[in-house]
């Protein structure tokens, strides 16, 4: 195959999946008019800055991953088996979204963060003693299983802490989070590398993995009041008043005045 492959498949299945998310309207969230919403940002509310926070922590370790790996099958003289690497992260994240998807689990969306939370930063520490690339890609599949449930309760947080006329610009804040995380941690390991070697890149894994944990303890209690008002933080009715008006809006309205008479002006 030639060099540009790799890419052009990566483009061709963004294309499709993307393609796919968007004909899918049958999840679709319904429209509120934005008059029919609390005005104001949805940064004033202080579990929306934990989601974020953790987020970013995830977006850190994604980043450091895709590095610090290249880096290590370079030092091991392989490196072609980054590879390997990256795509068992990848399995091991696409097969534990699909059946935690699937799954049904009755304990509360906080404290399936909090134990997602654990478990992530957990699966970052048997990175910093891998011998191998046989043994970092076990580790990395690993990883992988327990970083896309955390990141799917976040997000399934993120849609009730917020006003439903506010949720394009909640979730928005929440990739947002996650996308300056994966930038940050693309570029820390470099210099890390470089002077203390290719193992103690993962030590910036390990740290966001310690954000991740801190921001679920230290929101645990908020996010389980959110959840326990039905959703939207300051407002316990909100999702209730903001669905009462969208279907008030959307109901026709007879007219009390007779017929009309249109008149065409020429």
């Amino acid at each position: 195959m030639f060099p540009e492959a790799g890419p052009l498949a990566a483009a061709v299945c963004l294309a499709v999946g993307v393609t796919g998310f968007v004909l899918q309207r049958s999840t679709e969230p319904p429209i509120i008019p934005a008059e029919m919403g609390e005005q104001g940002s949805v940064l004033r509310y202080p579990a929306r800055r934990v989601l974020i926070a953790a987020l970013a922590g995830m977006g850190v370790i994604v980043g450091t991953i895709d590095v610090v790996s290249v880096a290590f099958a370079k030092a091991e003289g392989r490196p072609a088996a980054a590879s390997l690497v990256l795509s068992l992260y990848a399995l091991g994240s696409f097969i534990a979204g699909l059946a935690f998807g699937a799954a049904r689990i009755g304990l509360p969306l906080p404290k399936l963060f909090l134990i997602g939370a654990g478990m992530t930063a957990a699966s970052t520490l048997p990175l910093l003693f891998a011998g191998g690339i046989g043994g970092l890609a076990v580790m990395m599949f690993i990883s992988g299983v327990f970083f896309t449930p955390t990141m799917i309760v976040a997000v399934s947080i993120g849609e009730v802490a917020v006003p439903p006329s506010k949720l394009t610009e909640g979730l928005t804040w929440l990739t947002t989070g996650l996308g300056i995380g994966v930038a940050a941690g693309a570029a820390m390991p470099g210099a890390v590398v470089a002077r203390f070697g290719v193992q103690a890149g993962f030590t910036i894994a390990l740290a966001a993995g310690a954000l991740i944990v801190g921001a679920a303890f230290w929101g645990y209690r908020r996010l389980s009041r959110v959840e326990a008002d039905g959703g939207c933080e300051h407002s316990r009715s909100c999702f209730a008043r903001g669905r009462a008006k969208l279907k008030k809006a959307q109901r026709p309205r007879r007219s009390v005045a007779g017929p009309v008479n249109w008149r065409v002006s020429r």
